[in-house]
């Protein structure tokens, strides 16, 4: 039924999202709530955005986004634009990072993470944002899981991607990861956009 409802009537989505993020935040509504997202240029975090600006003009939310190149691959510098663009026709503040590929040179994806992450919490401790979004989905939790049990990792891995997690937390600073779009597919991703 949702895939339907989905597919059809897209505002559906948003909705859903809209929930997802209030659950995830514990918020009954997001009015005068600012957030960090981050984005990479991608199908993913492009739809994800697109269904937050479609939030903010119902709700009076801040969107900051956040987006690091990482220049590892021909398109990397066409994705900054792409983010830095779309940032600044909808007249929202953007943070662009370059990544040197170099720091990068082995178990890329999880330096990648971590830089990206300390680099989103530091934005946000700087501007008081509790929240980061991204817009990881379905299809990536199946994966994170199915390479967890692959390469035997530990049973923490094999739970998979958590829809909310706190990446910091001390007497001045309460910073949440959360990823309202677990339950959507990558199929109906690319069908919505």
């Amino acid at each position: 039924m949702f895939k339907t409802t989905f597919l059809w009537w897209g505002i559906k989505i948003k909705d859903f999202v809209y929930q997802q993020i209030c659950n995830l935040t514990g918020n009954k509504k997001l009015d005068n709530q600012k957030f960090l997202v981050l984005i990479s240029g991608g199908s993913d975090s492009l739809v994800l955005l697109h269904l937050l600006i479609q939030i903010k003009l119902r709700y009076n939310i801040e969107l900051i986004l956040f987006h690091v190149n990482y220049q590892m691959h021909n398109n990397s510098n066409l994705m900054e634009e792409i983010c830095m663009g779309i940032a600044k026709s909808n007249n929202l503040k953007i943070f662009v990072l370059k990544c040197k590929s170099d720091y990068l040179n082995n178990n890329i994806e999880s330096k990648a993470r971590h830089f990206r992450y300390k680099e989103a919490i530091k934005i946000s401790k700087e501007l008081n944002i509790n929240t980061i979004i991204t817009a990881h989905h379905e299809d990536d939790q199946i994966e994170t899981v199915y390479m967890a049990e692959k390469n035997n990792s530990s049973w923490v891995s094999k739970i998979g991607i958590r829809p909310n997690l706190s990446l910091f937390n001390d007497e001045h600073n309460k910073i949440q990861l959360i990823r309202p779009m677990l339950e959507i597919t990558k199929i109906d991703i690319l069908e919505y956009s």
